[in-house]
Order: C-alpha cells, then sequence, then structure tokens
C-alpha cells in the first residue's frame, strides 16, 4: 500500500480500522451512520438518544476493533449491535419503570389493605433511600427526568450540561438503583412474609 494512496474498498478501511486509524473509522463513522440514523431513529423516536446511541455504538467499534473480520459483512455486524443496543435500551427503560411504577403507584389502588400499604411504604422507602444515596448533581438529573418527566433538551437548557452529560448520569443512577434495591431485595421479602 502505498503512502497517501485513496482506499475506497470496506476490506481496506476494516484492515486499518482494525490496526487503529482514525481516517479509516471516520470514513466507516461517516457511512454507516447515515444508513442507521433513520433505523434507530424511528425506534427510539428521540434525535438526541439517536445520536448518543450512535455514538456509544461507535465507541464499542472502536474499542473491539481488533476482532472485526474484514471478510464478513460489516454492515451485518454494525445493525446487529445497533439492534442489540436499542433492546436492552427498551429492556432497562421497561424495567426501571415498572419498578417505580409499581412502588409509587401502588398507594393508589383503592382497596388496598394495611398490610399492603406498610409493604408499599417500605418499598417506596428503600427506593427514596437508594435516590437519597445519588451524588447531587446525578440525584436532580434523574429525578427531573423520571419525577418530572422532563426530556434531555429540558434538562440540558435547565441545568446547562450536555445531553451526553445528562445521558452518562442516567445509566450510572438507573446502574446504582438497580444494585441498590437487588440488596435491599432479601430485606423487601422477609418484610412481606412477615406481614401477611
Amino acid at each position: 500500500m502505498q503512502f497517501g494512496k485513496e482506499i475506497n474498498s470496506e476490506y481496506d478501511l476494516l484492515d486499518r480500522l482494525r490496526k487503529g486509524d482514525h481516517e479509516a473509522f471516520t470514513k466507516l463513522y461517516e457511512k454507516y451512520s447515515v444508513l442507521l440514523i433513520p433505523t434507530i431513529l424511528r425506534l427510539l423516536k428521540s434525535q438526541e438518544l439517536t445520536e448518543e446511541l450512535l455514538q456509544k455504538l461507535f465507541i464499542k467499534i472502536w474499542d473491539s476493533r481488533e476482532q472485526i473480520d474484514p471478510t464478513k459483512s460489516f454492515k451485518a455486524y454494525v445493525y446487529r449491535i445497533a439492534q442489540n443496543m436499542v433492546y436492552y435500551s427498551f429492556r432497562e427503560d421497561s424495567r426501571q419503570k415498572r419498578l417505580l411504577d409499581f412502588v409509587i403507584n401502588q398507594k393508589s389502588e383503592s382497596y388496598s389493605h394495611i398490610e399492603e400499604d406498610l409493604i408499599n411504604k417500605e418499598m417506596e422507602d428503600l427506593v427514596k433511600a437508594a435516590i437519597e444515596k445519588l451524588p447531587p448533581k446525578r440525584k436532580e438529573v434523574y429525578l427531573l427526568f423520571r419525577y418530572e418527566e422532563k426530556s434531555y433538551k429540558e434538562i440540558s437548557d435547565l441545568l446547562h450540561i450536555s445531553t451526553s452529560t445528562i445521558n452518562d448520569h442516567l445509566q450510572k443512577a438507573n446502574k446504582f438503583l438497580r444494585e441498590e434495591l437487588n440488596k435491599k431485595e432479601f430485606v423487601w421479602l422477609l418484610f412481606l412474609l412477615l406481614s401477611q
């Protein structure tokens, strides 16, 4: 390969990417981000979330570049990663929403018994205690997003931070809360059994 020679074939770009070539990475990003954006946007229904997912996807590609096989379809590889990331995003959001809805909305049931009220209060207290352990800025972002239902843009305008910073805070908050609630799950189940 001669220096300065324009390389157009995908095989060569992938081979260069494997070796850590930033120019090859940029060309692949430009080519595939244009193809991926409409699909991801249709699923996530948010330009900001789409851009964030796309950035994360290409960070994954860069981090695992040495395992890329230039002889295999890069398009299929990229689409599979994107599909898995969207699926994981939906699964995590759904799981968090179900847990929080369960804890917060259980009190609104009209035929709630005293025992159920105690259990719901205990669970709600566990969630609130876990949220209180978050770092101040992360807690503020989490509360604005989850409880006040603000969009990334609204939070960005309000707190003067980037949407990628907001996303980082939310991911770390969700991970921390899951771990905290999993630790408390045994205590909660014991409380549930004792209250029956």
